[in-house]
Formats: C-alpha cells, structure tokens, sequence
C-alpha cells in the first residue's frame, strides 16, 4: 500500500436518487427523535423534582419513570447521532458511523466494568421487563455481537480517540471500503435499536397513561403547555443566516486542501517507513540501527505526529462542513458534538490531559527531541485554555 486508499472511489456507488432519499429519510428520522426528546424533558424533569421531596424519594412509580426516561433521552439522542452522522457520511468516510454505534453502546450499555452501571443494567434490574422477556434476551445477545464483532477495543480506539501510530490509522479508515460490511455492522446495531425501541415505547405509553389517569387536571394543562412551544426551531431559523454562501464555499475549500495534506503526510509517511524497513533490513552491512539512529528517530516521530494532527484536523472539517448542511436544529447539534469530540481529541494529542496521554503528547515528543522551544511552540497553558473555552 504506498498511499492512504481513496474510500469513496472503492465504493460501488449507489445512484444519486437513492443517495438523495437516504438523506431525506435520516434527516426525517433525526427531526423526529428531536420532537420526541423535547416531549420527554418536562416528563423526566418533573419527575426529578418529585424524587427531591423526601416524601416521594422512594416512589416506586417515580423511580421507575425516571431509569425509562434516562434510557429513552439517551436512546433519542443516539437515535439523532447515528442519523445525522449517516446522513453526512454516506458520501465521506463511514469511520464515524463506528464512533457513533461505539459511544451509543457504551453510554446505554456499558463496556467492561461499567456494564454494572449502564443505563439498561438499571433499567432491567428496577423496573419490570418480564412482559418483553424476548426483546430482552434479543438485546443482550446482540449487544454481546457487537462489543465482539463490530466495535472490539481496538475499533473504538481507532474510531473515537485515533491512535498514536498514524499509519495504523490510514490502514483502519482505509478498511471501512466495503459497504456491504458495513450495512451488515450498521444492521446489527438497528437489531438493537428496534428492539430497545419496542420495549421503549410500551413502557413510556404505560407511564404516560397513568399520569394522566392519576394527575391533577392543572398539572395536566401545564404539561401540556410546557409540550406546546420548542425554542429550538427558532434559534435554528437565526443560525441558518449566519451560515452565509461565502462561509460555507471556504470551509468546503479548507476540507478538500487538509484532505490532500492528508493524503501527501501519509504517504511520507509510508515512504520513510520503507527506507527505515530498508534500514533495518541492512544494518549490518551499513551499520544503521534505528533504534540507536537518533536522527531517523526523530524524523519518524515528527512525521507520525503531523500524520495524527493531519487526520484530526481533516475530521473537524468534515465535521464542519456536515454542520453547514444540516437541516434541523438537532441535526446541526450531533455535528457540534462531533466538531467538539474532535477538537477536545486534537488538543489532547498535542498536550496531554491525562497522566497516560501525556507521556504521548506532541509536546512530550518535542521537549524529548529538544526542540519545542526552537519553533516558538505556544505555551501548554495556551492549548489547555482553548478547551476550557
């Protein structure tokens, strides 16, 4: 492989008629979980005001509507994410449909230890699921299927934080050029979804019937009338003027110049690995160990770091630009999420926020080169600075 693989030109691409109503459909479905998550706030937020008179603190009732309506919010908003995400990448790249199912999976279901606190270890361990015992055992086998086969370790790794070896990671994005596998992997996600859904739908539709079969008729009416007006079609009708031609022309333009970048570091990259491979290969006819080559070290450090940076500025440009064309407001927030996830993951690299990534840092990787200060690196508290903004 002597240069990072052009996904888009590997597919076998659909026609643009089915491209255009894959769109529409997942902006549809995106708008929809949106209106539903609006509905579901002034339910659970009640209900969190209730559990915080010490007289309701142990209502069974109140518990219960709280654990489902925990899972539905994050449902929904996983539910947005994959839609607004599918929606963008379908003619991109398809890496950040795996970070999508990778964070959905983890924040409803957990990984590893977590498992023991996920949202639906509570939900199956409070509240009574015995009517959708099928559903359940559904879910839990095929959330098993995907820890295993569709997002393992080193997939979330890759998908969500990147790695450190920017070679591994054009191989990994350079793999996700079947689409057949990935529908498959997008499939046993959906297995999921529908049937948390199902179970969802049932248990909200229970609740809300015996809200109003117990509830005042005022607190009924005020329900009702927190459910009548959403802000957020509002604020999304004046953020759309600000999205001006010129604006989003420049950021179209900076995404396809940091993609050539990308692909030219890349390929240095995968060049400078073969002479080391060379190198090494020779050693003891030319006396080059690259281990002890300080000079070829340093190169192959530098090299790698621009390669890591070159990715993660590519994936806020896209980020970017699926912004620019979104066509709802909740749509628009899964891209500033994805836009945030993305800068937070750059700086990381480059400063280090914790005790395992800094040892990593780029500016660990200068300082041990001895050149941070030579090139008027800025200041760690600089960096640190911008993500607290």
């Amino acid at each position: 492989m002597n240069e990072m693989k052009d996904i888009k030109a590997q597919r076998k691409e659909a026609s643009p008629e089915s491209i255009a109503r894959l769109r529409d459909n997942f902006n549809a479905h995106c708008s929809l979980m949106g209106q539903t998550l609006e509905n579901s706030m002034p339910v659970y937020k009640t209900s969190l005001e209730l559990l915080k008179d010490p007289q309701h603190a142990d209502n069974p009732f109140l518990l219960n509507l709280k654990i489902v309506y925990e899972v539905a919010i994050t449902f929904y908003l996983a539910e947005m994410d994959n839609a607004a995400i599918f929606r963008a990448d379908f003619t991109r790249r398809a890496d950040s449909l795996y970070r999508v199912i990778s964070e959905a999976t983890k924040a409803l279901f957990g990984f590893g230890k977590d498992t023991r606190n996920a949202l639906w270890t509570r939900l199956t361990t409070t509240v009574n699921l015995s009517p959708y015992s099928k559903e359940v055992q559904e879910i839990t086998a095929g959330v098993e299927k995907i820890k295993t086969e569709v997002i393992n370790r080193d997939a979330r790794n890759f998908a969500s934080h990147y790695n450190w070896d920017a070679l591994a990671t054009a191989d990994f994005f350079s793999s996700l050029d079947d689409e057949d596998i990935i529908c498959q992997d997008w499939n046993q996600y959906l297995f999921v979804a529908e049937r948390l859904s199902f179970i969802l739908t049932r248990l909200i539709a229970n609740l809300d019937a015996a809200i109003k079969n117990s509830a005042p008729s005022s607190h009924s009416e005020s329900v009702n009338h927190a459910l009548s007006f959403s802000g957020v079609d509002l604020q999304w009708q004046v953020e759309k003027m600000l999205l001006k031609p010129e604006f989003v022309n420049a950021i179209q333009s900076t995404y396809e110049s940091t993609e050539r970048q990308l692909n030219q570091c890349i390929s240095l990259c995968r060049k400078f690995k073969a002479l080391c491979d060379f190198a090494e290969k020779y050693a003891e006819k030319y006396s080059v160990h690259i281990e002890e080559n300080s000079t070829l070290l340093s190169y192959q450090k530098i090299l790698n770091a621009a390669g890591i940076l070159a990715f993660m500025t590519n994936d806020a440009h896209a980020a970017a630009i699926a912004l620019t064309d979104s066509t709802s407001f909740w749509e628009s927030r899964m891209h500033l999420k994805r836009l945030d996830v993305a800068a937070y993951e750059a700086l990381d690299k480059i400063v280090g926020f914790t005790e395992d990534s800094k040892p990593e840092s780029l500016f660990h990787m200068l300082g041990s080169l001895g050149i941070e200060g030579k090139i008027g690196i800025p200041d760690k508290r600089v960096w640190t600075s911008l993500v607290r903004t």
